[in-house]
């Protein structure tokens, strides 16, 4: 049950309307200053180097949120059960 719970939350959290209504919780106090239309979906894989070895990180949803051709930010979420 729970992968098929993790499976239907990313589906969820993938639509712009469902993530900026989150963001808009988590990070501004419930005023909506992210619009939907201005999400775009990116690769939720990215790497960094940690003690001279290359490392992956694999977030549930990423979106790049985007105004007026000026990336403002990017922004991932990670379910995590325990």
């Amino acid at each position: 049950m729970s992968n098929e719970k993790d499976i239907l939350e990313k589906h969820l959290e993938s639509f712009n309307d469902v993530f900026s209504d989150m963001m808009n919780v988590f990070i501004f106090d419930g005023n909506e200053v992210i619009n939907e239309n201005d999400l775009e979906d990116i690769d939720p894989n990215s790497f960094y180097v940690e003690n001279a070895k290359t490392k992956e990180q694999e977030r549930d949803v990423s979106k790049k949120w985007k105004k007026e051709n000026v990336i403002i930010s990017f922004m991932g979420i990670e379910n995590q059960t325990k």
